[in-house]
């Protein structure tokens, strides 16, 4: 029957269209591979994807304000000790959330930090302000807006952009595995908690 048209709009309010997009992208290359028609295992292999279109979108823009000569104190920065290996991963990635990847635990870190950054401390929000909602409702629901936004930042302030960059991953902690981090819990809508893990009503992530 074929795909709906882009920009079919967003699949929650949480979520923009970036996986929208995302299974559309998908679909279009099983369809493809199958004459147009889709499997199981195909239907399977799409709700199971964790490579994140939000990554690579914005990782690729970030990382281009550290190169050009204006940007050379940042590309330092940013190629020195805990930043260095930061870097590294983040370079190396597939933007893919998989359990062992560091990368997506540096990724979560750098863009936090850079909108509290560009949004907060030296932004249009204040110190004041931008941690008081960036956590909100209203935030949640529209951050996706805040993604257009940075990626305007990049092309007209790319130093501003690549200082924030560098002083995040100057303070990069030590890299964790996802697995680590994305650490929830779905529970059994009725024994839910009630018994122990092994049971295996109440699975994790990983």
């Amino acid at each position: 029957e074929g795909l709906p048209s882009e920009g079919g709009g967003v699949i929650s309010l949480h979520m923009g269209q970036y996986r929208s997009d995302r299974i559309h992208e998908l679909l279009r290359e099983r369809m493809a591979a199958r004459g147009g028609r889709l499997t199981q295992e195909d239907l399977a292999g799409v709700q199971c994807d964790v490579v994140s279109p939000q990554a690579q979108r914005l990782l690729p823009a970030l990382l281009s304000t550290l190169e050009g000569p204006a940007a050379e104190g940042a590309r330092q920065r940013s190629e020195e000790g805990a930043a260095h290996a930061a870097l590294r991963a983040l370079r190396a990635w597939d933007h893919a959330y998989s359990g062992e990847s560091v990368a997506p635990v540096v990724f979560e870190a750098l863009l936090e930090g850079v909108r509290d950054e560009l949004f907060g401390r030296s932004g249009a929000l204040g110190p004041g302000l931008w941690p008081l909602i960036k956590d909100s409702v209203m935030v949640n629901i529209f951050y996706h807006h805040l993604d257009d936004h940075l990626v305007r930042l990049v092309r007209e302030d790319p130093v501003r952009v690549a200082n924030a960059v560098a002083s995040v991953l100057a303070a990069s902690p030590p890299p964790r595995p996802w697995r680590e981090v994305a650490t929830f819990v779905m529970k059994n809508v009725l024994l839910g908690g009630k018994l122990p893990a092994w049971f295996g009503f109440d699975r994790t992530a990983f």
